[in-house]
């Protein structure tokens, strides 16, 4: 039925005796049930008249209710054949195999209107392993069977699931039919068919009874297409592999941080930075991979900007990978499009899709060839993909077999993200993976001394400056690669403000996360002083530092608690702590009982650039080791040494070497830190000997101790430490004495306030002895120089330039 098949006569009929047909008319004995046509479209007229060797052409209009009970009645006309006809018998079925060819998840007029479209080389396109709809339309009133199998592939490679029986045993399985009496109903099945299967779904009927020997069939062609989408998902292995499970569940952050290549003046260099004040753009709103350079003047307003790229930027894209099957790439005329549906009430995820030019993680990678990175800086975004269907435009990218793509998450959200290839209405294949994007924060733990901000308008009494308790701002969500049994807690040190403390955690995890860390990261955040920005300040306003510094020490306090707390929490904890943050980190670990570490494989302690005195920790040195060591250090660092004895020969003010002998300054007392030494399983020194900061380090330790602004001093004649407790410094009236070996206030005073190093920074030296290992950061290794910038290279440079030094960081982390 609704179907047009050719039928002709040659003859006038069967006899012998009779000539060959040169006339005949053409009348239908059943209107109801048939329709007659001229030419093979329904276009053509209905006819009257058929000519010698040429078909008519008939169609079903009607079910027929019983067998042979449409007629075609033939009359001839012309010589000796006039009066004379026959009779054409037929039975009219109807029976159709209508697939979801919209992809819709269900058979309606629109899929029924698109089956003659079906391309003949893939006919029905389904996604392997989905169940897919397709309904058998009946339009077969007669007495019979049906039948309805798989053919033309593996037996059990598809299978038919009736509309009832979605889960449980399959109603076709292969080639093997499934019989049913008719009952006049149409059936909805759901074909599932493995990965590049093709093959045939048959419907058939077979009268009974009266009706026997009649019957008819349904073919429908199907290929499974094996369109693929995967990314890195599940615990991150780094490798993409489009049968893994895992693979198509893709957890990353958004990119809406502020990468920036730009110049300060006083700075020394050009640097990439993480910073929102350069063009207030997040990177995730533009474009292109990288934001542009912005040159400063003197004011620090821009002047002009650059066209070149920022690499800081690459570290915030992911891949995703596209398999296309041979049967679509050689099909003209197609439509790629992206689309993603939110999973959640969280958000609508949406990202950013840019052509990749090769398939590795070669633009995360450290190496010498910048080729192939620089071209990918090129790329251009090719579309935003979000909750709309949306195509790739074939002027900007030609799929192939196999696809490279990055991406960068724009919006938070979960999702699901679909990938489809259309012939006009028709969907030929669809491919999906979950996606789930977040703020980088979220991949964090953060504990946090709430900030306080000190200036010296309005504190005048360090003595009575106290930290909070530290508290957690927000935990990190669970995901495979973060599960482990490994935390790694960063505690940042001085002139670092509150955003550039979230700023650098969140860039301490993207690194570690792409050198393959799987565990967690944590930060410490505690009240440090900042917004201090040149090496005469160290002279002027040393105490800048020292503020800072004593807050430093009270800080510890709340880190050992912390500290305790992840130790019996995790397998194993290790502590990365930068410049000022290693006199938290130290003291942390001295405030600890032996019993929580004496497992020493469980805490490793990794200093970067530490801004601490190295007598601290080994009387090896203390006393001339700044003397002896000054020919290879900075004219700075000499200028410093000597203008803080200067200070001290001028102000009479002076303090036993309390850090190198502990409590008393006595040649038989051990170093203060000497003890934690037993404590850490490893022990790292990332040093530098011509560190910028360190060197301003040095240079404020020349102006201790602090007694012209805060009146702490050490008393030769009385032998003791004092503090003034009149805050006035003009009137020097009402000393009190304060005892560092019994009282802890006491002590991290002296440290911060009053006891100058004999001794340059642990961040200078090869503390071979003490630390387990000692890296030197300087060179064309790791290429830390003497400008301010090095001082924090690993955290404001590009993921590139600073792999090398977080692959070794993690090195050590799990060792």
């Amino acid at each position: 039925m609704n179907k047009s098949v050719p039928l002709a006569f040659t003859e006038c009929c069967p006899c012998p005796d009779h000539p060959k047909i040169q006339y005949a008319s053409l009348s239908s004995g059943s209107p109801t049930r048939l329709a007659v046509y001229e030419g093979p479209c329904k276009s053509d007229s209905q006819i009257l008249a058929a000519y010698p060797n040429a078909p008519v052409y008939i169609e079903g209009t009607g079910c027929s209710l019983a067998k042979n009970d449409a007629q075609l009645a033939w009359d001839w006309q012309g010589e000796n054949c006039a009066g004379r006809g026959t009779v054409t018998y037929c039975t009219v079925f109807g029976l159709r195999l209508v697939p979801d060819l919209d992809a819709d998840g269900g058979v309606g007029v629109g899929d029924l209107r698109l089956v003659r479209q079906m391309p003949p080389e893939i006919g029905w396109g389904v996604t392997p392993r989905k169940r897919c709809a397709v309904l058998l339309k009946n339009g077969t009133r007669l007495g019979g069977d049906f039948s309805v199998s798989i053919a033309s592939c593996t037996n059990g490679a598809a299978r038919l699931y009736s509309e009832t029986n979605l889960v449980d045993a399959a109603a076709v399985s292969g080639g093997a039919p499934a019989a049913f009496a008719n009952d006049g109903a149409n059936r909805l099945y759901y074909l599932v068919a493995e990965p590049g299967v093709a093959g045939e779904i048959v419907a058939s009927f077979a009268g009974s009874g009266g009706n026997a020997g009649c019957g008819c069939a349904a073919r429908l062609k199907f290929t499974a297409v094996d369109l693929r989408v995967a990314g890195d998902g599940g615990p991150r292995d780094q490798q993409i592999n489009f049968d893994d499970p895992d693979d198509t569940n893709v957890v990353f952050w958004v990119n809406n941080d502020y990468d920036v290549l730009h110049n300060r003046e006083n700075e020394e260099s050009y640097h990439e930075d993480d910073r929102s004040d350069c063009n207030n753009v997040p990177n995730c709103d533009d474009d292109v991979i990288g934001s542009v350079e912005y040159v400063y003047n003197r004011n620090y307003v821009v002047d002009f900007v650059e066209t070149n790229y920022c690499y800081r930027d690459l570290e915030d894209f992911d891949r995703l990978h596209i398999r296309v099957p041979d049967v679509l790439t050689d099909m003209e005329g197609l439509t790629y499009e992206f689309k993603l549906f939110p999973s959640s009430p969280d958000g609508i995820p949406s990202i950013n899709l840019f052509k990749a030019v090769q398939s590795d993680l070669f633009y995360i990678n450290a190496t010498n060839d910048y080729t192939a990175i620089n071209q990918q800086m090129m790329e251009s975004r090719l579309l935003t993909v979000g909750n709309a269907w949306t195509a790739v435009s074939g002027d900007d990218y030609v799929f192939l077999a196999n696809n490279h793509f990055l991406y960068e998450g724009k919006t938070e959200g979960k999702g699901i993200l679909k990938f489809r290839v259309r012939l006009d209405e028709i969907v030929l294949a669809e491919a999906s993976t979950a996606v789930e994007l977040r703020d980088a924060s979220a991949f964090t733990d953060t504990y946090e001394i709430p900030h306080t901000p000190l200036t010296l308008a309005t504190v005048t009494n360090e003595w009575d400056v106290a930290v909070g308790e530290y508290y957690p701002t927000h935990a990190s969500v669970e995901v495979p690669w973060n599960s482990g049994t490994n935390v790694t807690l960063l505690v940042l040190g001085w002139n670092v403000d509150e955003a550039e403390k979230s700023a650098w955690r969140d860039t301490m995890f993207k690194r570690l996360f792409w050198q393959g860390y799987r565990g967690r990261v944590a930060a410490f955040h505690w009240p440090a002083q900042y917004g201090f920005s040149g090496i005469l300040e160290a002279f002027f306003d040393g105490p800048h530092f020292d503020r800072s510094e004593h807050r430093a020490w009270l800080s510890a306090s709340k880190a050992a608690v912390l500290l305790s707390e992840l130790l019996a929490g995790w397998g194993k904890v290790t502590i990365v702590a930068h410049s000022q943050g290693n006199v938290v980190a130290s003291e942390a670990l001295n405030c600890i009982s032996y019993t929580e570490s004496q497992n020493t494989n469980r805490v490793t302690y990794i200093a970067l650039q530490s801004a601490i005195s190295a007598q601290y920790f080994d009387t090896a040195f203390q006393a001339d080791s700044v003397t002896n060591q000054l020919d290879v250090f900075s004219l700075e660092i000499r200028l410093a040494k000597s203008l803080g004895d200067l200070w001290r020969l001028i102000m009479g003010a002076t303090s036993p070497d309390i850090q190198g002998h502990f409590p008393n300054g006595l040649d038989i007392d051990p170093p203060y830190l000497h003890g934690i030494i037993p404590k850490f399983g490893r022990t790292v020194n990332f040093y530098n000997r011509m560190d910028y900061a360190l060197n301003i380090w040095v240079a404020n330790n020349a102006t201790k101790p602090d007694d012209l602004v805060y009146d702490f001093t050490y008393d030769q004649s009385a032998c003791g430490y004092y503090r003034q407790v009149d805050p006035d410094p003009v009137t020097r009236i009402d000393r009190a004495q304060i005892f560092p070996a019994s009282d802890l206030r006491a002590r991290w005073c002296v440290f911060a306030f009053i006891a100058y190093t004999r001794a340059l920074a642990v961040g200078q030296l090869d503390m071979t002895d003490v630390f387990k290992e000692n890296i030197n950061l300087q060179g064309s290794v790791y290429g830390f120089d003497s400008s301010h910038y090095s001082h924090s290279f690993e955290f404001r440079s590009n993921i590139i330039d600073t792999c090398i030094i977080w692959e070794n960081i993690l090195k050590e982390i799990r060792k």
